[in-house]
């Protein structure tokens, strides 16, 4: 498990960021191309990889004040789809509704839905009684609104000053 110091994770915060557009830009692509299921799971793989942002973004806190780090944690977080869904439900919560009025059933249950949503764009998987293709699940809508969340995130997130 590697230990980084303050310069290593504002580089991989520049990193991460930088992919987080790559996948977006590719989701686009594919969105154009009328590809909704394919676009929606690279617009949620970019939108979890944005969720990696503020976690880095706090060790990077640790490291410059001279914190102690819990490497296993933060490198648990920075792997784990739930973590990073969690970071980005909470935040869009806070965005919508900046009063902390947080129903944490609503949001356990919005990360669910999200990780059901992306493997749903990716795999066939039965449904009901019948096999269903992804292109038949991810509407043109829920492709088109994932992207405009990871943009939105994206923006919050951005590196402008750093590259």
């Amino acid at each position: 498990m590697s230990i980084l110091d303050a310069d290593q994770l504002e580089n991989a915060y520049i990193v991460v960021y930088q992919n987080a557009i790559e996948l977006l830009e590719e989701a686009k692509i594919l969105y154009d191309n009328e590809r909704y299921a394919r676009a929606y799971f690279l617009a949620q793989i970019s939108f979890e990889e944005i969720g990696k942002l503020p976690i880095i973004l706090h060790e990077t806190t640790r490291a410059t004040f001279e914190e102690e780090h819990d490497w296993k944690k933060f490198y648990k977080r920075l792997r784990s789809h739930t973590a990073k869904n969690q970071m980005n439900v909470i935040f869009n919560t806070f965005l919508e509704n900046p009063n902390l009025n947080w129903d944490f059933k609503e949001i356990k249950d919005e990360v669910k839905r999200l990780n059901i949503l992306k493997n749903a764009s990716l795999y066939s998987d039965l449904d009901e009684r019948k096999f269903v293709k992804p292109s038949s699940v991810v509407s043109k809508d829920s492709a088109h609104s994932r992207i405009q969340v990871a943009e939105s995130h994206l923006e919050v997130g951005s590196v402008k000053n750093f590259v």
